[in-house]
């Protein structure tokens, strides 16, 4: 049986190093006599959501490379809340790996609790999950019956309308401005329509 740890560190994290956690979390897997996988991240301040190494092991658990995941505490695996952390947890779960916390004595794969909480928390994070798409679906309804177009608009659907009107208009030299009040668009969407039909640009 393979045990694995993750440990992981961001700027925010100050004066805080991988090796911190990593002491930790491997003494408890080779207490339990168990082969130890080691996942570290130290992430920067660039403002990318990606984690390279989270994704590896997310991948590895899947393919049944680890049985255990040892963490120092729950925002390790995320910090985007309560519902992300609940869903990563249900897909090791659902991978067939157990999670420990060492900071979270109730996430402990040694509780008799354990095998009890983690089906709740897959629950309340899909239910959660159904209500955000609702939620979303509801909002671009509601937008669509007060006729606010949805998406970028397309060249295609510019062509149809007013291309024929747009380029005379041009063509005899009015400004974007002034073909923008005509027609009633913004003068960044007729400039647009320009470029696609080649229209004069002086």
């Amino acid at each position: 049986m393979k045990g694995a740890f993750y440990a992981r560190v961001s700027t925010r994290d100050k004066g805080q190093d991988t090796q911190n956690q990593a002491v930790d979390l491997q003494r408890y897997l080779t207490t339990k006599g168990l082969e130890v996988l080691e996942y570290t991240e130290q992430e920067t301040a660039t403002g990318k959501k990606r984690r390279p190494v989270f994704e590896q092991i997310l991948q590895d658990a899947e393919s049944g490379k680890f049985q255990i995941l040892v963490v120092w505490a729950l925002d390790r695996l995320t910090r985007e809340g309560p519902l992300k952390a609940m869903l990563v947890l249900d897909r090791l779960n659902r991978a067939g790996v157990k999670v420990k916390s060492l900071k979270e004595p109730w996430l402990d794969p040694d509780s008799p609790t354990y095998d009890l909480l983690l089906p709740i928390f897959a629950w309340i994070a899909k239910q959660e999950a159904k209500r955000i798409s609702e939620r979303v679906l509801a909002g671009l309804e509601r937008a669509k019956a007060h006729g606010k177009r949805l998406g970028r608009p397309s060249a295609h659907r510019d062509h149809d309308k007013d291309a024929k009107q747009i380029r005379a208009m041009r063509d005899a030299g009015d400004s974007y401005g002034d073909i923008a009040a005509e027609l009633g668009r913004s003068k960044s969407d007729v400039y647009r329509v320009c470029m696609t039909l080649g229209c004069k640009s002086a």
